[in-house]
């Protein structure tokens, strides 16, 4: 019996070794091989932002690195060829188009990005309209526009759109904040 049980040793490591073999190549394209995929396709959406002018900061926030005078250069155009990337990229929370010619057709292309959080719109040609077509997006808790940009009555209603129970949305004016636009004026703010 003991000769039989030695013969069976190399046959259970084969077998062992078999299974394992089985488990690295199933773990191999089950976990690794999409993760890869993911990684090289959010270094894609990366270098689409950075190359319509845009960077993506650690806190998932991304800005504009244009200069001021170059900034009313980037329009419409720039962000529908950045727009699809920002899905992409796992880490990007908001973004900041302040000082840029984007209109409401071009905010309108934000409307595929889920997880978008929060927007500054402030000195664009952005109006009410455009804004409101962000309003299914299930995470957008901020917008910053500048003062005068839109009327006390817009502002009213951007809250009211956008302001859900348990949800803390804010309207910025520049740096100010008013959380609710019917006890405060927010063109009067500064």
């Amino acid at each position: 019996m003991t000769r039989r049980r030695l013969k069976l040793v190399p046959l259970i490591f084969a077998a062992v070794l078999m299974m394992l073999a089985s488990l690295a190549t199933v773990a191999w394209f089950k976990y690794v091989l999409p993760e890869l995929h993911r990684y090289d396709r959010e270094n894609e959406a990366a270098s689409n932002v950075y190359n319509n002018g845009g960077a993506l900061m650690k806190d998932g926030q991304v800005l504009l690195t244009l200069e001021n005078s170059a900034r009313k250069k980037f329009g419409d155009p720039q962000l529908t060829a950045m727009t699809p990337s920002l899905s992409q990229i796992r880490r990007f929370t908001s973004l900041d188009l302040h000082g840029t010619s984007v209109t409401d057709a071009g905010i309108a292309q934000l409307t595929a990005v889920d997880q978008l959080e929060g927007l500054n719109v402030s000195d664009t040609p952005v109006t009410l309209n455009g804004l409101l077509a962000l309003q299914r997006l299930p995470k957008l808790t901020s917008i910053t526009v500048s003062p005068g940009q839109l009327t006390d009555s817009e502002m009213k209603k951007l809250y009211s759109v956008f302001h859900k129970p348990r949800t803390d949305f804010g309207v910025y004016l520049g740096a100010q904040r008013q959380l609710d636009p019917s006890t405060t004026s927010p063109t009067i703010a500064k």
